[in-house]
């Protein structure tokens, strides 16, 4: 297929004022030009029947009658002049699928046949495939397809269709092609029908002879095409057929110049047709006898021995479809039998070639005497035979044992069946140990941790524990070691490598670096000098490289999904390896032939989820994730299978069976004497001998010696010559292991270790920043020699001098920054990495990604439906039922329309779960039997969870808190309440603890923090101990900038204003000492309600006065206080201001209630009398007069002080959720969705069904916390090993929660249900310096951000020099580009900002609200809100704002903003106008009974009827629920921590945000660029709803500069609104007038039309003569001007205006293309350039039969560098890919994807292009989750 093109030419049209631009067509001559895409395509393309244009409109307006014919089983869309073609199943539907919607005519619908071949609803309007008639599912709406006639005898089918002898419908060519397609095998059998007698349907060619496993009818289409698709090749000699083409790369040419796949030669079958192919002219051995791999049929032609018996004729004569073994279902043998020629015998007693056909049949070594004809069994040196001539036992005395590792554990084990049991503990405290290996000679595991990213080495006995590599292995999953030449063998999965090193961690290689997605078992064979691996990514195969790298190839391929662990015996010379997904053990010879499974998961249900697995004597041993147990069983056929070890607490992981046999030694070791000669790694070669390789940055100058190869932007290390970044000099960290890079440093280090330091700012920089072509430095440091910078082989430079891998480069991802790794030049002669597909254009995709129906080339060279249409799906691949599209076997019933014609959801219910490993729920669902009882909800009704759960038992390692829950040991003693509750006792008794050398331990309470938190000026300890000795950190000897920040007298750092305010904000309350307040003489700013106490030194809030507590140290806010008591009602009078007076006092012209609160108003002369005084209620004599009174719920009617007006109370949000105001009084109500939890509670006790979680920051991890679990595990971890997480919002629709890690200045994203030992993905955002609050627009997915920014940058007018990036504080919005994690950001509020911290959006609004802290030198501090695109800023108007932390939105609640004021303690309110603003509840509120001194809420949530709120402040912080009616429902602690370091929380629960019931205007936006929410409606005037915005970033710089927005109608705030412009494409339906209007009316603001000259009536709906309506006055001047100036005038106006409408209509946007991810969702969408279902032979396929069950839906990456993905308990990855997954090490500091893998990569960590993750991975499902910190 030719490529799209992109062509646009701006054109600038003006009229008067108004200037357009427009887009026109550059297409050359013979393209044609697609408005809506912006595409040029060929003009062959044009009326050929398929959307070549995106939106289809390359069909539109064709002359007739066609010049080409639909696909057979397709008809033409019935529209006049569309040439498309559609599937009749896709008719009347309710999607369009024709572009000018005739398809869903519903008069069309009512009228139009269905073909012959279907079957018509009795709706007559739907038509559903013949085969579906009576196949036991409703596929009519109408369920006429199901009818009672389908039981009858009298059935029939539809025409072409045949019944089957059980009562289905096949198409007629389904007959006799091989394939039992009725299900009861009646279609093939070979009397009746007689095959001979197949008749194909209209449209198909009849071949006389088909091809085995194909139908005898082929379509028409196929004949004469130049490839033989009958047996004989009759459909290519045919006399209208003439002369062939040439053949293609990859085809034989026959002599009859015919064409057939080249690996068609020689296979014995007469492809040609003319016997060209086979024989001897053919170059082909015909005397050649057949390998012990293949079959010798009855006519000397030699086929795989595997394609015997399976339903084939194969051999063509078939022979190998008449053995006895095919036609009977064999006997299993038993008693050491074995079976030969339809019988069991005795192996001696079997005279055939044994050691060929039964591969099984030898414990060890087979061998064949052809004389004699007898099959002998033998064993290799060490094993003796046993009686039964198979079996082979070892003569070694030493007793195996079974070694294998369940997270935190190695244990050991007996290889005899046990009943129960852990097995013993070899060592714990792990933090999630995945994979390891032995050296039996020398006594020593090596393990990897992938939580801890680090491979350790360990005794025998647990002895000398150490890490032996902690750099750039983020994720090792698989590990082998060679113990000959005593070498490490490992992948890492996020790295996608294969690497090699010393034992001690040394000299690392990279042995393959391409064509690995996700790598994961290893096994070594030094014998042979070979390693093999197994890749479970989506095009899964087990690989094979010699030990020293050279001949990689892929082994196997077929019929295999999830490789999991993979093993060697070298007693009988065979590779076994685990499948997870099709759930068997299976074994073949070391080149892959012979492969036989051993066991699987059959109708016996033996086998659930295998992981790992091993091989000793005769027997097989592996682990089962889902039963949580070792299993044992005969190696060769599966007999005799066992329990080891049943009921573990931890899945079990990597298992190896412990023998000094396991590893024999070879009979020379070239590299055993002096390393061969070389002088760094000596490595076995395959074939025999060495090779001398060099590790990583070293270069090979002959054939022995390495030196040290560094590139200019590395550092030499002075002794070991090791490589290492510049920028890791004088970092703090040895990174030379000889400290060669820590010598001489001056200045002070205040960056973290291995990021980069700016030479004269305290700017720290991550290191993807460096060379990017924008300065980031003030000085400019980091753009410094980037003119001259060299990059390794395995990178590409850029322009700019950035190195990124060349993996990135044309990956339709602007990586550099500067186009230039997506050039045309660069692109146009790149070749693709193994794995990866090279689109026309030049780009790479993943091979898998080709015919999935998505463009995802760009061109649709990835999709040519000629080839797509003929594929078949794989093995555990699902065919979808109306289109080519295949999806993995675990996708069907996944949730979600993965086909895009919904085929996997269907008949869903019919499903059974398997009962081994899987729970059924009450709904049917299948589930893990191991999430069942783990305090989740899995189950969509719960049923997983029932009240007879009880909590399982600890592990060794493990807590038991008081209510039988466990909690990792390491959590014991650590300062935090982790049993939660008033369970204190992980803390009692705690001995003294030491932390690791990466971590701080505070002084008091023994807590470790991370080490970067030490010194930085912050509090993180309870008793500050962190910043206690610390050096100063700022000139002039300073450790806080003396111009913003007070230094306390322990070093820490707080604002200037905060001293001397009656509150200590210093740890040791230095900010308070009457010393320091003499010094500064306070000033109490009344703006801020603030007052001073009597000492005249400190100041307090008004509102802390008379609060029953202590605030100024002489208490003097507590004197003179009587507001406490009521008032007697009788006798006194209640004051506005809260004090009671004498009744008498009231109305007698004095002023006693004092300043704001008169009691002289409303006051009357006279009495009340029997007239009640006039007064409406009540009249109350005063010695004055008289005064009315109104009723409680009423108040005095200020134009008529005798009367009384209801009081509106539901203005005061006195109510959860629902007000109601009523006469006197008002009534409370749950929201959609809530309900009361009591019925005494009358709507104020709001709660919702579905799973609430809540997700809370502490530091470096975020926790899931149930507040409803009862007797469960209510805090479990969630994400782990980060920095300092700060924001966290999440988009429920998608499944994924967002996080902003202010220490590593990167956002993050991860699945809402993924497991703890996952890492998350970094979405790489390069403009972020100090992100503190994050908000998700729902509506749109946009994502806002708050960030601090940095200080010190040069700025020019408010705005910044090109060129430099832009570091003030800021209020962000990113949207993601469509590409893979790729985000276009703009900084849509900068100026007059301090530091924004609070954010949060109202999509349904339009607006955003954002908290800014104010300068740290004066309490400047406010709230502020803002139409989402960053105007229409305002002020919340509160004069008592602090420092606000916090802010959220109840969007059940009338979308009400509540706030929270860290420095003010209180939590307040005011509505989404913000107007109104409340205070809910202050500082005696929210502290009692938890602490006397103030609480200081940090972060805060809503969600029904309570408010859920972190606290920050020195001591014990907290997490504390209350009630919205903090009276009724006081505060409740949740949690205590002693560390300081709370940060936000989030409820996260499917009612929390509106998602589907707010429509999203930026569908119908037609930006360039990116497009923002506006509001809707304002002041009375109405918007589109939306604006177009220009950013920068994700791989588009050049829009900074071309944004060509197509800006949206300009806000209105005076006059008439303008009507909406809509400029919907076809397939939305159009955007509803507001007001109705007709006739081209326009909508005013009281809801009537304006309507244009000739039309009357509210909608404009009636023709008359004269005008409704407010009228423009220019449409009088030009009638004026066209009377007097002629009509020639008049025409020519209209002509330009017709121009111009035409040119705006011609304008479009480039057409995004949906991302490719492979399996997207959303039904039927629109196929590019592909429209027509699967057809093979002719016909639409439809996978007509279901598998048992989804098999095994899950098989997780498990590493702390793990992608994410797609989370286990979700769907598949989102639909927001774009382009191939770019996958990197996510450890903070490690390389990226595509390094060496060592600790001296050259670019490192996340938050720029690098870090682009890939979607998450497919399954996954088990995760390391298995109790509470691993769930996932």
């Amino acid at each position: 297929m030719p490529a799209l093109r992109h062509a646009k030419l701006n054109l600038l049209v003006c009229l008067g004022f108004c200037c357009y631009v427009t887009v026109l067509s550059q297409c050359p001559v013979n393209e044609w030009y697609c408005q809506n895409d912006d595409t040029c395509i060929v003009n062959e393309s044009r009326c050929d029947t398929f959307h070549d244009c995106g939106t289809g409109e390359d069909e539109l307006n064709c002359p007739e009658p066609f010049a080409n014919n639909c696909t057979v089983g397709f008809e033409r869309c019935p529209g006049v002049g569309n040439a498309a073609c559609i599937y009749p199943a896709w008719r009347c539907d309710g999607d369009i699928d024709c572009a000018d919607s005739s398809d869903e005519d519903e008069s069309w619908c009512l009228s139009a046949s269905c073909p012959e071949s279907m079957f018509s609803c009795a709706d007559g309007i739907h038509c559903i495939p013949g085969h579906y008639f009576c196949d036991g599912e409703y596929d009519c709406t109408d369920q006429s397809d199901e009818s009672d006639y389908c039981g009858s005898p009298d059935m029939t089918c539809p025409p072409h269709n045949h019944k089957c002898d059980n009562g289905f419908c096949i198409p007629v060519h389904w007959l006799c092609d091989s394939e039992d397609d009725c299900g009861d095998g009646s279609d093939e059998d070979p009397i009746y029908p007689s095959c001979a007698d197949v008749s194909c349907m209209p449209g198909y060619f009849r071949c006389m002879d088909n091809r085995p496993g194909y139908s005898a009818c082929i379509p028409i289409s196929l004949t004469c095409d130049g490839v033989a698709h009958c047996e004989d090749a009759e459909d290519e000699k045919l006399p209208e057929c003439g002369t062939p083409a040439p053949c293609e790369s990859g085809y034989f040419q026959c002599d009859n110049l015919l064409c057939v796949p080249a690996a068609w030669q020689c296979d014995y079958d007469n492809d040609c047709g003319d016997d060209s192919d086979e024989g001897a002219r053919a170059g082909c051995n015909v005397n050649r006898p057949c390998t012990n791999a293949e079959f010798t049929c009855s006519n000397g032609h030699c086929i795989r021995i595997e394609l015997q018996c399976n339903g084939n004729n194969d051999c063509r004569d078939n022979s190998d479809e008449l053995l006895p073994a095919c036609i009977t279902e064999p006997p299993r043998c038993t008693g050491g039998t074995i079976l030969c020629q339809d019988q069991c015998v005795l192996p001696q007693d079997c005279n055939i070639d044994q050691c060929t056909l039964f591969p099984s049949v030898c414990s060890q070594q087979c061998s064949y005497n052809s004389n004699t004809r007898v099959t002998k069994c033998s064993c290799v040196e060490d094993y003796t035979l046993q009686a039964d001539g198979i079996t082979c036992i070892a003569t070694s005395p030493v007793i195996p044992e079974l070694i294998f590792c369940n997270k935190f554990y190695l244990r050991s084990s007996g290889i005899l069946p046990a009943t129960s049991g852990n097995g013993e503990a070899l060592a714990q405290d792990f933090s999630f140990l995945v994979a390891f290996d032995y050296d039996y000679a020398v006594g020593k595991y090596y393990m990897a941790d992938v939580s801890a990213r680090s491979i350790i080495e360990m005794n025998f006995d647990g002895s000398a524990r150490k890490t032996i590599i902690k750099e750039s292995v983020p994720d090792v999953e698989g590990i082998a070691v060679d113990w000959v030449t005593k070498k490490l063998y490992f992948t890492d999965r996020l790295l996608d490598v294969l690497e090699v090193c010393n034992v001690d961690g040394s000299q690392r290689k990279t042995l393959v670096r391409e064509n690995l997605f996700e790598p994961r078992g290893v096994a070594v064979d030094p014998r042979n000098a070979y390693v093999y691996w197994t890749d479970w990514g989506l095009n899964a195969y087990i690989g094979r490289v010699g030990t020293d790298g050279s001949d990689e190839r892929e082994l196997h391929n077929k019929d295999i999904v999830w490789p999991n662990g993979i093993s060697i015996d070298f007693t009988s010379d065979k590779i076994y390896w685990t499948d997870a997904h099709l759930d068997y053990i299976a074994y073949a010879d070391f080149d892959f032939s012979n492969m036989h499974r051993v066991i699987s998961d059959d109708v016996t249900h033996r086998i659930a989820h295998p992981f790992s697995v091993d091989v000793f004597e005769d027997t097989m041993f592996w682990t089962d994730w889902n039963e949580f147990k070792l299993y044992r069983a005969n190696k060769r056929d599966g007999s005799s299978m066992q329990e080891v070890l049943v009921d573990l607490v931890h899945r079990p992981m990597d298992l190896h069976v412990l023998h000094p046999l396991k590893q024999p030694m070879i009979t020379t070791n070239p590299c055993q004497y002096s390393n061969g000669g070389c002088s760094h790694l000596c490595l076995l070669k395959p074939g025999g001998g060495f090779t001398c390789a060099c590790p990583d940055n070293y270069l090979l100058t002959d054939q022995n010696t390495c030196v040290s190869d560094c590139i200019n932007t590395q550092f030499r290390c002075e002794s070991n010559h090791r490589c290492i970044p510049a920028y890791y000099v004088c970092d703090g960290d040895d990174d030379c292991h000889d400290g060669a890079d820590e010598v001489g440093c001056t200045g002070h280090r205040h960056c973290p270790p291995k990021t980069f330091q700016c030479s004269t700012s305290n700017q720290c920089l991550h290191p993807n920043l460096l060379c990017d072509g924008s300065v980031n430095c003030v000085d400019g440091a980091d753009e410094q020699g980037c003119g001259d910078t060299e990059c390794q082989d395995w990178e590409f430079r850029c322009t700019s001098g950035k190195c990124i891998p060349l993996t990135s480069k044309c990956d339709q991802s602007d990586d550099c920054g500067d186009g230039a790794d997506e050039s045309m030049e660069t692109c146009r002669d790149h070749e693709c990495y193994d794995g990866y597909f090279k689109c026309d254009n030049g780009f790479c995709i993943p091979d898998l990604w080709y015919c999935d129906l998505d463009n995802d080339c760009g061109d649709n060279s990835d999709e040519p439906r000629d080839i797509c249409e003929a594929r078949t799906c794989e093995t555990g691949w699902f065919s979808c039922r109306t289109n080519y599209r295949c999806i993995p076997g675990w996708a069907v019933c996944y949730g979600g329309d993965h086909c895009r014609d919904n085929s996997d959801e269907d008949m869903c219910d019919q499903y059974t779960c398997d009962p081994l490993g899987e729970f059924t729920c009450g709904n049917n669902q299948c589930i893990p039997q191991r999430w069942v009882c783990d305090d989740e909800r899995d189950c969509q009704d719960g049923t997983d969870e029932q009240a007879t759960c009880e909590p399982r038992r600890c592990s060794e390692s493990e807590f038991k808190c008081l209510d039988d829950r466990c909690i990792p040991g390491a959590w014991v003693c650590d300062g935090d309440l982790d049993c939660g509750g008033t369970d204190e006792s992980d803390e009692a008794s705690c001995p003294d603890r030491t932390c690791d050398p990466e971590s701080f331990q505070c002084a008091d309470t023994g807590h470790c923090i991370d080490a970067n938190l030490r010194c930085d000026g912050r509090a993180a300890c309870e008793d500050s101990s962190d910043e206690a000795n610390c050096p100063t950190r700022f000139p002039g000897g300073l450790w806080c900038p003396a111009d913003e920040f007070f230094t306390c007298d322990n070093t820490v750092c707080i604002p200037k204003w905060w001293v001397c305010d009656g509150e200590p904000d210093c740890t040791d309350e230095s900010d308070e000492s009457e010393s320091n307040c003499d010094v500064v003489n306070q000033q109490c700013n009344t703006e801020h309600l603030r007052w001073r106490c009597n000492d005249g030194l400190h100041c307090i809030f008004e509102w802390e006065r008379c609060d029953n507590t202590q605030d100024c140290p002489d208490n003097s806010d507590e004197n003179a206080c009587d507001t406490d008591r009521p008032c007697d009602i009788d006798t006194e009078f209640n004051c506005a201001n809260g004090l009671c007076i004498p009744l008498e006092k009231v109305c007698d012209r004095q002023n006693d209630c004092g300043v704001n609160s008169f009691d002289e108003q409303n006051c009357n002369n006279g009495t009340c009398g029997t007239t009640n005084g006039g007064c409406e209620h009540t009249c109350i004599d005063t010695l004055g007069g008289y005064y009315c009174k109104c009723d409680d719920g009423y108040a005095t009617d200020p134009t008529h002080p005798k009367k009384c007006i209801d009081i509106d109370e539901c203005a005061n949000q006195p109510c959860p959720q629902i007000c109601y105001n009523m006469k006197g009084d008002y009534s409370c109500a749950c929201a959609d969705g809530f309900y009361d939890r009591s019925p005494e509670s009358n709507g104020t006790l709001c709660s919702s069904d579905g799973q609430e979680f809540i997700l809370i920051s502490f530091g470096d991890t975020i926790i899931k916390y149930y507040p409803s679990a009862q007797g469960g595990q209510q805090g479990v971890e969630f994400v782990l090993n980060e920095r300092q997480v700060e924001g966290i919002d999440y988009n429920f629709r998608h499944q994924r929660v967002y996080f902003l890690d202010r220490l590593q200045n990167a956002l993050k994203e991860v699945g809402s249900n993924q497991s703890p030992n996952n890492a998350p993905n970094n979405l790489g955002i390069d403009q972020l310096y100090s992100p503190v609050g994050i908000a998700i627009d729902w509506v749109t997915n946009n994502i806002y951000i708050a960030d601090h920014g940095e200080k010190g940058r040069d700025t020019l007018k408010g705005r910044t020099r090109r060129g430099v990036a832009d570091t003030r504080p800021k209020v962000a919005v990113l949207q993601a580009t469509g590409n893979l994690h790729n985000y276009r950001e703009a900084a849509i509020i900068s100026d007059n900002l301090e530091r924004p911290t609070g954010l949060a959006v109202n999509p349904d609004k339009g607006l955003m609200y954002f908290s800014d802290l104010g300068s740290t030198v004066s309490d400047t501090a406010k709230v502020e809100m803002a139409w989402m695109n960053g105007q229409r800023r305002r002020e919340i108007e509160y004069r008592g704002f602090v420092q606000p932390t916090g802010l959220t939105i109840d969007f059940n609640s009338n979308q009400t903003v509540y706030f929270c004021d860290q420095k003010a303690d209180i939590i307040g309110y005011f509505g989404w106008d913000g107007q109104n603003v409340r205070i809910l509840a202050q500082s005696f509120q929210l502290r009692s009974p938890f602490s006397f001194s103030p609480i200081n809420p940090y972060q805060m949530d809503v969600f029904g009827s309570n408010i859920y709120f972190t606290t920050q402040r020195s001591g014990d912080n907290y997490v504390i629920a209350m009630g919205k009616d903090v009276v009724n429902n006081p505060a409740e602690l949740l949690i205590q921590r002693s560390v300081n370091t709370l940060g936000d929380i989030t409820v996260y629960h499917e009612r929390r945000y509106p998602v589907n019931s707010v429509p999203n205007p930026c569908d119908r936006a037609r930006c360039t660029d990116m497009c923002v929410l506006t509001p809707r409606d304002e002041d009375n005037s109405i918007y589109q709803g939306f604006d177009c915005i220009c950013g920068s970033g994700g791989g588009d710089e050049g829009l900074i500069d071309q944004c060509d927005k197509e800006t949206p109608l300009p806000p209105i705030t005076t006059g008439e609104p303008r009507p909406v412009v809509t400029r919907a494409p076809r397939t939305r339906p159009p955007v509803v007038n507001p007001c109705r209007c007709q006739n081209g009316g326009t909508c005013k603001p009281d809801g009537t039309c304006n309507c244009d000259p000739g039309y009357t009536g509210d909608r404009c709906e009636t023709a008359g003569d004269g005008t409704a309506g407010k009228q423009d006055d220019s449409a009088t001047s030009v009638a004026a001007i066209g009377a007097a100036t002629g009509v020639a005038f008049l025409i020519i106006l209209l002509l330009i205006m017709a121009v111009i409408v035409l040119l705006c209509y011609v304008k479009k946007k480039k057409r995004s293309t949906a991302g490719p991810v492979v399996y997207r969702t959303g039904a039927n969408v629109e196929m590019p350039g592909v429209m027509p279902p699967t057809v093979t032979n002719g016909e639409p396929i439809y996978e007509t039969g279901l598998p048992r069950t989804p098999v095994t839906f899950e098989n997780p990456g498990f590493g702390a560098g793990a992608e994410g993905g797609d989370p286990e308990k979700t769907g598949l990855p989102p639909d927001f890919a774009d382009v191939l997954p770019e996958k990197v090490d996510l450890s903070e500091l490690d390389g990226p994807r595509g390094t060496p893998g060592n600790d001296y990569t050259n670019i490192a960590i996340g938050g720029g292009p690098y870090n682009q993750m890939a979607p998450p991975e497919p399954p996954p499902a088990y995760s390391a989750a298995d109790d509470l910190d691993e769930k996932k």
